[in-house]
């Protein structure tokens, strides 16, 4: 439709077939991803993906994340982005430590 445009949208979880994965990612590229913490840090550890042209993370959850021990692999997952982004941390409650 010219009217609108067309929004890519990708999930990128474990448990699901990698290649499958990638091949859709890098077929077109996608505007918005979805993904599990621990797939997409193999993926970007591997080359297999970049987030150069990132801009925005948004964290769904981010309290329990933090609380099961993950904010060293979100921190990971960060340091791949190369431009100046905006980060979005999402939760019912928050740790006082984090707020």
């Amino acid at each position: 439709n010219k009217k609108y445009p067309e929004i890519r949208v990708s999930l990128i979880i474990g448990g699901e077939h990698g290649p499958t994965q990638l091949r859709l990612l890098k077929q077109k590229g996608v505007h918005c991803m979805v993904a599990t913490p621990g797939r997409l840090k193999d993926f970007l550890k591997k080359s297999q993906m970049s987030l150069d042209l990132c801009r925005y993370i948004c964290l769904d959850e981010a309290d329990r994340m933090l609380d099961l021990g993950f904010d060293q692999e979100v921190a990971e997952i960060m340091n791949f982005t190369k431009y100046q982004r905006q980060t979005l941390l999402f939760s019912a409650t928050f740790p006082q430590k984090f707020r």
